[in-house]
């Protein structure tokens, strides 16, 4: 059997799909699917976003293309949109087929009282067997992040009010990747 979850049957506008449980450390297995200039994202801790967009064939890819870590935003400083990390290549499937996403992410740390040790970061991610994100570090919360400030553990959010997106995988295993130093 297969099973599958979608925001396009929706006659509103969709919102953001949350997780039950709060994580941490985790790994991702995601499988899904995104038509022609459809837009979502995975948010970790409700916070850092990888991008989902279709971008088959661009090139160059930016930050906002399938794999990226969107940018950070602030509406105080010039520029408003910063940091955001590119895919290293653009491994995307065209709109309509399905796509595979592993991600592998060490949430912050964080002292006793509350304080940053060190920032979270995205170990790896894979989008359809390639790599496409090494060792990047999310010095606060993307564009859109549902979540503001620090912590160790928080829901998983998936973006659903840019475009139609469905999964027929998404898999959450928690981790422990203290041994992953700066």
């Amino acid at each position: 059997k297969a099973y599958f979850f979608t925001n396009a049957t929706s006659p509103k506008k969709a919102g953001y799909l949350q997780t039950i449980k709060k994580f941490g450390d985790c790994t991702i297995e995601a499988e899904f699917l995104v038509p022609k200039d459809s837009n979502s994202g995975i948010y970790l801790m409700g916070r850092y976003e990888i991008q989902i967009l279709d971008s088959h064939g661009k090139q160059p890819v930016g930050y906002g293309d399938m794999g990226g870590l969107y940018r950070r935003w602030d509406n105080n400083r010039d520029p408003k949109g910063f940091d955001g990390t590119a895919p290293l290549v653009n491994a995307a499937n065209p709109a309509g087929e399905w796509q595979k996403m592993i991600i592998k992410f060490r949430a912050p740390r964080l002292a006793k009282d509350g304080q940053l040790l060190d920032y979270p970061r995205f170990i790896s991610v894979h989008l359809n067997d390639q790599l496409v994100q090494k060792n990047i570090i999310a010095k606060g919360p993307t564009r859109a992040a549902q979540r503001a400030g620090w912590a160790t553990k928080d829901h998983i959010f998936i973006q659903g009010d840019h475009g139609p997106i469905a999964f027929r995988k998404f898999k959450v295993t928690p981790e422990d990747f203290s041994k992953i130093k700066k």
